[in-house]
Order: structure tokens, then sequence, then C-alpha cells
């Protein structure tokens, strides 16, 4: 996608309101074969607009999750999720940061977390050693209380 700056700014708005943030984790079990809990980064945007879920990927790449039925939301419009995951939810965060009014802490931590993954070089069949795991861990932890409003978030400032 061209980096055009008013579409970078459209997309940071549209994910200020309506996109999310996480770093998610699969632990181990005896049928997975995982030595130690995976965590990975994902970025999303969801509403019930399928044509903006099909730009997005079209632009950024990633993929898109049909919710058709609505149970969780009590209605039955379909809802669409666009996500991306890992460096391709970094590079998302890294072209739409300077444009970011409430996420963008958030998005420093995602970015922070991703790179020293990427240090890191782990697989998942490898034991990591507790010391990364539990690092991981608290950059998940520490997501998540940004998200319920429990931790400091830069909120708009009016500059106009």
């Amino acid at each position: 996608m061209e980096d055009n700056i008013f579409i970078l700014n459209y997309v940071a708005g549209l994910f200020d309101g309506e996109g999310c943030i996480v770093v998610a984790l699969q632990k181990p079990t005896p049928k997975n074969q995982l030595q130690s809990t995976i965590h990975w980064l994902q970025v999303a945007i969801a509403m019930s607009h399928q044509p903006t879920m099909e730009w997005l990927k079209g632009c950024f790449g990633g993929c898109i999750v049909t919710d058709k039925k609505g149970k969780s939301r009590g209605d039955r419009r379909p809802h669409y999720s666009w996500r991306v995951q890992g460096n391709q939810a970094k590079d998302f965060l890294l072209k739409i940061i300077p444009f970011l009014r409430y996420k963008k802490e958030q998005a420093l931590l995602a970015i922070d977390f991703q790179t020293k993954k990427q240090e890191q070089k782990g697989k998942p069949y490898v034991k990591l050693p507790d010391i990364i795991v539990q690092e991981r861990e608290e950059y998940r932890n520490r997501l998540r209380r940004m998200t319920n409003g429990k931790m400091s978030v830069t909120g708009y400032q009016n500059s106009f």
C-alpha cells in the first residue's frame, strides 16, 4: 500500500475507535506438544461493514474473521474482524503510530514486545527460559491493564 498520509490518518482514527491490540497466548498441553507458552502480537479492527474490512485486508494484508450469527452482541447482523499478527502487526502499527491519539502508548508497547520477540527468536517446540516467558506475560498484562483503563493512557489533546 502506498503510505498516503490521508489514508494512514483515516486508518489510525478507525483503529483508535474500533481497534484493539493484544498479546495472545497458547499454553502447552500434552496434545499440542509445546514446550513453553507461546505469545504473539495480534492487532484487530472489528465492525459490521464488510467492505471496510476487505479494504483493510487489501491495504495491509492479514485475514478477516466473520461472525455471521451475532450471538455475542445480541443481534443478527454479521460482524467482521480484520486481523494481523506478529511482524505484520508491528509493521501496521509503525505506519499508523504518528496519527494515533488514544492507542499510541499501547502501540509503542506492542512494537517493543514484537521487537524483543524477534531478537529472542524462540521456537514453539523448544523450551524457552522462564524469564523470557515471564517477560512476555508482563507485556500481555500491561496491555490488558491499558485496555481496561487501569493504567495511564494518553488521551486526546485538542490541537485544533
